[in-house]
């Protein structure tokens, strides 16, 4: 245990003083702090469109009234009035109304000024229009409210089960908890890519100096396989909750900023249930410490550290088969994606996003997070043996020639183990 201890806070302690580290949990900060001042520039910069109206006086006073983010009315009291402020760039067009009803308008807009949607002149015109004409038939307020207001349409999302009983599922909730399946596998499939080539590198590096041979002579492979493992993942915890602290920093500062609250308001986090939240974080555990182990394993194939790329190649592709197998669920279930959602690697990023949508219930996905838990067991077990039997291991030929090697070698190792006496050992 001692081993696996130095070894721990060695992997630990390096990295989280490299730069390489460092750039790993700032790139997705500074990216995500660009775009989000981008936005922010543009959305503060761009100016509401300035329409100018000539119409009647009710029609222009019930054009003010409907100005909003979108659009704003001014009212001129001539065509020729309304089109020099236009010439003037006082206004981005001209909106010229016929009183008669049913309405008719031309618009002229001025080249490079801000595009004003044909929608929203027909919505607001439409309105006034409709006002008109109740008028026209002497129309009670009462009559007239029943007129406008829309039809009411109440929807249900709903599961069916094999044996046809339904049952209502939370649009809104759904949203919000594929929103969180998404956020959590593209922040799964970035950590892959980044601590699956740290975790081959760190080992490859190793053997390509040719110092594996005086670490062993201290410590076992295995204390030094487990040992590794869990530095790598103690880095992860550190950068989870650092992004953590500066989520919550940001939420409590810009709590009164309109774009984040723009942004929180489009989902209803109150439908965030505790068994989706479990179950996502237990996935995203799991997944984590598959691949983490996986790159281990094919780190200890490889020679020397040029070959580290060969060793982060499968667990990029295999990472980014479910991570599109993922985005895929949003449209539909299919036999293919059902089947790719029980296996091993695959699923921790599939199943929480099935989960989210309603494809899969929850005992399903807690059969799915049995499956992968015990394939972690018995497959961090079976790459600490291998591992013990590549990490001195120097082979030029490809990484999968290596692994066939190493399986060779140990069955014959556990084989020869068989065979000798009890009083021998």
């Amino acid at each position: 245990m001692n081993a696996v201890k130095i070894v721990f806070n060695q992997v630990f302690r390096k990295n989280l003083k490299s730069g390489g580290w460092w750039s790993i949990v700032l790139s997705p900060l500074v990216l995500g702090l660009i775009m989000f001042g981008i936005g922010y520039y543009m959305s503060s910069t761009t100016a509401t469109p300035q329409v100018g109206v000539v119409a009647s006086a009710p029609i222009q006073q019930g054009l003010m009234k409907q100005s909003s983010d979108s659009v704003k009315y001014r009212t001129y009291a001539s065509q020729k009035s309304a089109e020099k402020a236009l010439a003037d760039k006082k206004i981005d067009g001209v909106l010229t109304v016929n009183a008669q009803t049913p309405y008719t308008s031309q618009y002229l807009s001025r080249q490079g000024g801000q595009e004003v949607s044909k929608n929203t002149l027909t919505a607001n015109l439409s309105q006034l229009n409709t006002a008109a004409v109740a008028g026209e038939l002497h129309l009670t307020s009462a009559q007239l409210t029943k007129l406008l207001t829309p039809p009411s349409v109440t929807t249900r999302n709903v599961s069916i089960s094999d044996s046809g009983k339904m049952t209502t599922k939370g649009g809104a909730g759904e949203s919000a908890k594929y929103l969180l399946a998404m956020a959590i596998s593209v922040m799964f499939y970035g950590f892959l890519l980044s601590y699956g080539s740290m975790t081959a590198q760190e080992i490859a590096t190793e053997k390509g100096s040719r110092i594996e041979e005086m670490i062993l002579s201290a410590i076992s492979a295995r204390a030094q396989f487990f040992g590794k493992i869990l530095g790598i993942m103690a880095l992860m915890v550190v950068q989870i909750v650092l992004y953590a602290i500066i989520a919550g920093g940001v939420l409590i500062v810009g709590r009164n900023n309109a774009t984040i609250r723009g942004i929180l308001s489009q989902v209803d986090w109150s439908m965030l249930d505790a068994t989706f939240i479990i179950m996502t974080l237990g996935f995203f555990v799991i997944g984590i410490l598959s691949y983490t182990v996986l790159s281990a394993l094919l780190g200890s194939l490889v020679a020397s550290q040029e070959q580290a790329s060969q060793a982060t190649m499968p667990v990029v592709m295999l990472s980014l088969v479910g991570y599109m197998a993922a985005l895929m669920s949003a449209n539909g279930s299919t036999p293919l994606v059902n089947i790719l959602s029980y296996i091993p690697f695959l699923s921790p990023l599939i199943m929480p996003s099935r989960l989210a949508v309603g494809q899969v219930s929850s005992p399903e996905a807690l059969l799915a997070l049995g499956i992968n838990l015990a394939f972690l067991a018995i497959f961090t077990w079976l790459s600490a043996k291998l591992y013990e039997t590549n990490v001195l291991a120097y082979s030029d030929n490809s990484i999968w020639h290596a692994l066939r090697q190493s399986w060779t070698i140990a069955r014959s190792e556990r084989g020869r183990a068989k065979t000798v006496p009890a009083h021998e050992k």
